[in-house]
């Protein structure tokens, strides 16, 4: 198995675990992601940076809503 496929491997695992330290992490990256894409294209940082700090808080909470309304998961 090449470098690049171990990687890969490694990334999908990641993807599709369920447990919460994952879906944490996911946020985080998530968060990371906008606030780098926001901040490149706007050139706005303090804003992206708000936003993403935001984003990584509610994404959470909104999870837990669904869970306490019988919705599943995402």
């Amino acid at each position: 198995m090449t470098f690049v496929n171990r990687i890969a491997h490694a990334f999908l695992a990641w993807c599709n675990d369920p447990g919460p330290e994952a879906r944490f992490t996911r946020t985080v990256a998530q968060g990371v992601v906008g606030v780098l894409a926001a901040g490149l294209t706007t050139g706005e940082w303090g804003a992206a940076s708000v936003v993403g700090v935001v984003m990584a808080v509610i994404s959470p909470v909104q999870a837990e809503i669904a869970k306490g309304q019988g919705e599943e998961d995402d």
